[in-house]
């Protein structure tokens, strides 16, 4: 994404603040409340390509506007207690209405029928680089192969 954010084009509206065109889905970009228009910032916690372009512009470091979430720190803190296992699942205590809870399958594409091809079905294999495909034709009046209608020795 880096990669990709050096050639946008940014547009300083305010000293956090950017208008960023990519050609596709324009940005309006906040760094300093980590937003973008195309959401995608908010989504995930991680800089889009619009905030990447704008971070470059101001020289702010892009791991600066990641979440927290993804920080070391953050990482370490959540094994600093400890865990205890649960235990055995018939001394569980589960309550009714999830006990009753009816949960289905979830809905599937017809996986059993294959995706038809686009386009014309071709009629003939391509060979492989060195492969040699070798065509007997079929003579017209005998049926025979190896010959055709004007080499048949056959007497009609």
């Amino acid at each position: 994404m880096d990669e990709k954010a050096r050639f946008l084009i940014p547009y300083a509206v305010g000293t956090h603040e950017f208008h960023v065109l990519d050609g596709e889905l324009n940005g309006e970009v906040n760094l300093l409340n980590k937003t973008c228009t195309c959401g995608v910032f908010q989504l995930i916690g991680i800089p889009c390509v619009h905030a990447l372009s704008g971070s470059l512009k101001r020289g702010v470091s892009f791991y600066s506007l990641c979440s927290d979430y993804y920080k070391i720190e953050t990482w370490r803190s959540s094994y600093t207690e400890s865990i205890y296992p649960n235990g055995n699942e018939e001394e569980w205590i589960v309550p009714h209405d999830i006990m009753t809870m009816n949960v289905r399958i979830p809905r599937q594409k017809n996986l059993d029928c294959p995706k038809k091809k686009q386009g014309r079905p071709k009629k003939k294999c391509h060979p492989s680089n060195g492969e040699k495909v070798v065509v007997q034709c079929k003579c017209s009046t005998c049926g025979g192969l190896g010959n055709n209608r004007a080499t048949c020795k056959v007497q009609v």
